[in-house]
């Protein structure tokens, strides 16, 4: 049997997608619906794990095409069912180019979706942490991958040229810069410290705690880029450095 990093997803015939499947895509828009917190929790954290093990271990998820109908085509829900399609990708193979812009693409919507509109939908805050992880995580394999190209064909480099904005640096943190600003979490946790947040845990009665837990949690991500940078800035100077031995590791495992 072809391991699943033989496998183009793009080439995958999905016209029938396991009923079991179709059932969780519908079970879950139902929930999100319906804001309800601890069914969409379980089906993150069970059935999503379960389904993927028991069907997708070789393979990836259909594509939205392949499922959209079954949830009125709704735009929001396309695109978190996207996240899922992308990380389970990103989890059991290296993506291709395509794969990547197509992920970085659907991030931007998502995000966009979020900081454009009234959103009043709830999800887990695990799932909200899990997607600023995500978000870095395929950010720093981007970088890795642009930086291999003695392993790419000249053509492959061509078609990487003209993805210059893709994954930029930039415009990710700008990103979440933006989740942080719009979400006005600074100002919550100058004012009590996070207290509030901790009280009910990022729930709040009536109201939306996706802006508001993004926020949070791109400011732990921010902290994060910037100390990679940091790492890397550190490895150039010390690559460059007059100064050897002992002193070099010394940087080297502070920056670490």
């Amino acid at each position: 049997m072809a391991s699943f990093r033989d496998y183009d997803p793009y080439d995958r015939d999905y016209s029938s997608v396991p009923d079991i499947v179709k059932q969780f895509v519908v079970y879950l828009y139902r929930h999100i619906r319906e804001r309800n917190i601890p069914e969409i929790e379980s089906m993150y954290e069970v059935s999503f794990p379960k389904l993927s093990e028991r069907h997708f271990k070789q393979g990836p998820w259909p594509q939205v095409t392949a499922i959209q109908d079954l949830v009125d085509n709704d735009h929001v829900f396309c695109l978190l069912y996207k996240e899922l399609y992308f990380r389970h990708l990103y989890a059991k193979t290296q993506p291709s180019l395509r794969a990547r812009c197509e992920s970085w693409d659907n991030y931007c919507d998502l995000f966009g979706v979020i900081l454009g509109r009234n959103v009043n939908m709830m999800l887990p805050n695990n799932w909200l942490w899990n997607m600023i992880d995500e978000f870095l995580y395929q950010f720093q394999s981007f970088q890795q991958y642009r930086a291999k190209l003695s392993s790419k064909t000249p053509e492959e480099i061509e078609t990487l040229q003209e993805c210059e904005q893709v994954w930029n640096i930039v415009d990710v943190l700008n990103i979440l810069q933006a989740l942080v600003d719009k979400s006005g979490i600074v100002a919550e946790l100058e004012r009590d410290g996070g207290a509030e947040v901790l009280a009910c845990e990022g729930y709040v009665p009536n109201q939306s705690n996706v802006l508001r837990m993004l926020g949070y949690f791109s400011l732990i991500g921010q902290l994060r880029v910037r100390e990679e940078l940091l790492y890397a800035s550190s490895c150039c100077v010390i690559l460059h450095s007059p100064v050897k031995g002992n002193a070099c590791q010394a940087v080297l495992h502070v920056s670490t």
